[in-house]
């Protein structure tokens, strides 16, 4: 979800052109200053599960470090 988020948010300034193509209602300026918001809050857990994932043996040295 949140590398989703991310995505729109890239491609924010054609949002508009792909919502008309598909006869989509528009995203307001509150839905994208609210797609904006999550993603600034959510970015640490985000990159710290991605980060956690990759370990093959994961030990608390590796977890409590990124959970602080």
């Amino acid at each position: 979800m949140y590398d989703a988020v991310c995505r729109v948010l890239e491609l924010k300034d054609k949002l508009n052109e792909v919502c008309s193509a598909l006869e989509l209602p528009k995203l307001k300026t509150t839905d994208v200053d609210f797609l904006t918001e999550y993603r600034r809050v959510l970015q640490p857990l985000a990159l710290t599960l991605d980060a956690l994932q990759e370990q093959n043996d994961c030990f608390y040295g590796i977890i409590l470090p990124k959970l602080i």
